[in-house]
């Protein structure tokens, strides 16, 4: 072949030209070297069979892939991957183009090869970032929901079957609203998703659904919208915890405090009561000591005036002093019990009086206390 040599030594690719039995006709100074760096390859040569040449695992391939650009008379792309002898690894892209001859006879077979060890190795890169990404995201402790625009599930993590007991084969191409969301839910939820929708973010969204057992547990959620390059929204996806216990522990504590002020409500009443019961027991006491006190200054104010006093006036005052004495002392010493005892440990002393006689008692005090300046009259009615 009358083919230059100086413009293909000089492109970026690798040319070989073979015939339809694939004899190798002419080969580039790029394709040999390319094949020199490759074990197990003999070194192409003009004249020899390049299914000859290649590795054995690779001849059969080909032969079939010559075959094929033969019969079809169409382009065949084809690719392989290398251990070159430096211990790299080497991808070619292979492209046979058929050239055919004014009959429609392919003429010759034309081989383009390139090296796309960069863009394979990138590839591969992004492939592995992409499955670590895959993993990280199955086997995270959270719950992780991808859903399209349209509300149907694309992504559900171990954690979400765990929580649900919806296996991946279940959900997908189901809505999240049919599968998880009680009737009364799914308004609330599709209002977020228009949220979501409008590239807002949503953070600490608690959603209650309902497990495949008929469970209704909380998950707390927030959710970022999956966009293009662009900008353009095409999903969503939701990073989440079961909350359901936290929940009830919120209840419970709720629940405690409640009680808690209940209790302190009760005893700020009790302390309160208290507090008026010792007031009017204040008053009381200061009642039933003045009484006496009063009917005893009396009593020796009238000894003292009337130095010449019958006896049994005496007598009658003198009893009257000690008869109030008792009374003051009997009440100290309730006070005393009163003050050293537990409240609701004094049991009352239920026992007759004569009505009366009380009565008159009472009478006879509030007159001596008064210097006799008032009369009481007392009057009784039957209770109908």
């Amino acid at each position: 072949m009358n083919i230059s040599d100086s413009i293909l030594d000089n492109i970026d690719e690798g040319l070989m030209v073979i015939d339809p039995e694939g004899v190798i006709l002419f080969v580039s100074k790029v394709a040999i070297a390319m094949g020199s760096s490759i074990p197990m390859i003999k070194p192409f040569q003009e004249g020899k069979k390049l299914q000859n040449l290649v590795r054995p695992n690779r001849k059969e391939a080909v032969v079939e892939i010559i075959l094929e650009t033969k019969n079809k008379k169409k382009s065949t792309r084809t690719f392989a991957e290398y251990l070159t002898s430096l211990g790299t690894t080497l991808f070619l892209e292979i492209t046979y183009v058929p050239v055919l001859n004014e009959a429609g006879d392919v003429l010759t077979i034309q081989l383009f090869m390139r090296d796309i060890t960069p863009q394979k190795v990138l590839e591969k890169k992004l492939i592995s970032q992409a499955k670590n990404a895959s993993n990280l995201i199955e086997k995270a402790n959270a719950i992780i929901i991808g859903l399209d625009t349209s509300g149907y599930i694309t992504d559900w993590n171990e954690h979400c079957c765990k929580v649900t007991g919806f296996d991946k084969a279940e959900v997908y191409t189901q809505k999240l609203t049919k599968v998880l969301l009680r009737e009364n839910e799914r308004p609330v939820f599709d209002l977020m998703m228009m949220r979501i929708f409008n590239n807002e973010l949503i953070s600490n969204y608690e959603l209650l659904v309902q497990t495949k057992t008929g469970k209704i547990v909380t998950l707390l959620l927030s959710a970022t919208p999956r966009t293009t390059v662009s900008g353009n929204v095409i999903g969503v996806m939701f990073v989440g915890q079961d909350i359901t216990e936290l929940i009830g522990y919120r209840i419970s504590l709720e629940q405690k405090v409640e009680e808690r002020t209940r209790e302190l409500k009760r005893i700020l009443s009790k302390e309160k009561a208290v507090v008026e019961m010792k007031n009017r027991f204040v008053s009381i006491a200061s009642h039933e000591f003045r009484t006496p006190l009063s009917s005893i200054h009396h009593a020796a104010s009238f000894i003292r005036d009337h130095k010449k006093i019958k006896s049994a006036d005496l007598l009658k005052k003198l009893n009257g002093i000690e008869k109030q004495v008792d009374h003051m002392t009997s009440f100290l010493n309730d006070v005393l019990i009163y003050d050293k005892s537990e409240v609701g440990k004094i049991q009352p002393v239920i026992t007759m009086i004569k009505l009366l006689d009380f009565t008159n008692k009472i009478i006879e005090d509030v007159e001596q206390v008064t210097q006799h300046t008032h009369v009481i009259h007392p009057a009784f009615h039957e209770i109908p």
